[in-house]
């Protein structure tokens, strides 16, 4: 889960807290971060599922995690298979 804070955030409101054993952890919980770190993160856990969580959304938001245009046009031959299927499954249906 990554979570994205807006710029007026309250830093004590936190979101993100992890197990001791994060790889063993059902859910990971990470601060969004630039795309090219976001994106290493993807990879080091390519076998799961990434979803975006935005709490400073009224109401708090959660989705699916999407690729920009520029992130996929920079990084698309690092980004895991099973992500891009999602992405490109996720475009037919619109």
């Amino acid at each position: 889960m990554i979570v994205r804070y807006s710029s007026d955030h309250n830093p004590f409101d936190e979101w993100v807290y992890n197990a001791a054993d994060i790889d063993r952890s059902k859910v990971i919980w990470a601060r969004g971060m630039d795309p090219s770190n976001d994106l290493e993160l993807f990879r080091y856990y390519k076998d799961r599922t990434v979803w975006l969580m935005q709490p400073d959304k009224e109401p708090a938001e959660v989705s699916p995690y999407s690729l920009s245009e520029a992130e996929r046009a920079a990084f698309g031959e690092l980004i895991p298979v099973p992500m891009l299927k999602k992405e490109r499954s996720r475009e037919a249906n619109r």
